[in-house]
């Protein structure tokens, strides 16, 4: 993950903002005052990806899939998706 200054971060806000968009990965804004942590800037697509992962965790759904990819009794493609 790259990481910036806050400094470097609130002079070039519109390009973070632009490169964060279109790469659609996080940046880490280091805080300059130790004790106060740092953040991380993500875009809504990427904010968007990590609720539904955790939404299918949170309901089993994920854990199904791969039991599903590991039992090699069951063909993959005769799973129906809808009752996941």
């Amino acid at each position: 993950m790259k990481s910036i200054s806050s400094t470097n971060a609130k002079n070039n806000f519109d390009e973070l903002l632009k490169n964060v968009i279109n790469n659609n990965q996080p940046i880490e804004i280091i805080n300059p005052h130790k004790n106060s942590g740092n953040v991380i800037i993500i875009s809504k697509a990427y904010w968007n990806a990590i609720q539904e992962t955790l939404y299918l965790q949170k309901t089993g759904v994920l854990d199904q899939i791969e039991n599903h990819k590991t039992d090699e009794t069951e063909i993959f493609t005769d799973v129906d998706w809808d009752l996941l």
